[in-house]
């Protein structure tokens, strides 16, 4: 299995559904409790350098027989939460989309723009 690399490894981005309540932090943790593979972090609170606004954040990594295949970002900017995916598509990919489905929410899979590479 190719080693888990965070610089060429990003596969999409969990959302809230349009018109949905969306998710907001407790729920994230709640979800990352009941998967027997993920170490979450703990949550931090800051200020976005561009916006100047308050964010929240919250990072865990995804764990495999003893080696880290990939890495989820919970964010909350202003109203909007999204959790960025990284990591090997072949483990992160069926992660995304079941985190996505039990949060009522949805995966968008990154498509690589045109000469952009899928792998270092």
């Amino acid at each position: 299995m190719k080693s888990f690399d965070i610089e060429d490894t990003y596969l999409g981005s969990i959302r809230t559904n349009p018109g949905s309540a969306g998710f907001e932090l407790e729920r994230w943790l709640d979800e990352l409790h009941r998967h027997p593979n993920v170490i979450a972090g703990k949550p931090i609170k800051g200020i976005n350098p561009f916006t100047r606004q308050p964010i929240h954040s919250c990072g865990a990594r995804v764990i495999t027989g003893r080696q880290q295949v990939g890495m989820l970002t919970w964010t909350q900017s202003q109203a909007e939460v999204e959790v960025a995916v990284f990591g090997a598509p072949e483990t992160m990919l069926p992660i995304a989309r079941a985190l996505a489905a039990s949060l009522g929410g949805r995966f968008e899979e990154h498509q690589a723009a045109d000469g952009e590479s899928e792998e270092a």
